[in-house]
């Protein structure tokens, strides 16, 4: 393993308040958690890549500027 990212890893920073509500979680519901993770991250990996476009408004959505 390189120990660069893959282009579309994801990661998600944990606060200390977090940390402590899963610490107090059964360990049946922290595999479900890890379960649901797994699966969520899966998701995400197997979607499309969608690369934004930049669109210019319509020109009825929008009254015209009044000139100065």
């Amino acid at each position: 393993m390189s120990g660069r990212r893959p282009e579309r890893d994801y990661y998600y920073d944990l606060t200390l308040d977090e940390i402590r509500r899963g610490l107090a979680l059964t360990p049946l519901e922290r595999l479900q958690r890890l379960d649901e993770l797994r699966r969520f991250v899966i998701m995400l990996r197997e979607a499309p890549t969608v690369h934004p476009q930049v669109a210019e408004p319509s020109p009825g959505l929008y009254p015209p500027k009044p000139s100065d």
